[in-house]
């Protein structure tokens, strides 16, 4: 079975499901963060990611966009 490497958010593709391992954030971040449903262990769906502008990421059943700034301190794995 393949080994699947940790990479941050703003790494992955259109599409990629993303299943979130470490978040690196302040209190203030990691509990907007939370209020949104992006803790270790969510599982995610990347909908938009054209490499400069806001992330579109697809969680539970909501649609949410994250700056690349904030998606580089979410790291996954692809499911």
């Amino acid at each position: 079975m393949p080994i699947e490497f940790m990479d941050t958010l703003d790494k992955f593709l259109n599409q990629d499901r993303i299943q979130i391992n470490k978040i690196i954030c302040v209190e203030k971040f990691c509990r907007r963060l939370g209020e949104l449903g992006l803790y270790v262990g969510a599982e995610i769906e990347i909908i938009k990611n054209d490499n400069f502008s806001p992330l579109i990421l697809k969680i539970f059943d909501s649609h949410i966009a994250l700056g690349r700034i904030e998606a580089q301190k979410i790291y996954g794995t692809k499911i």
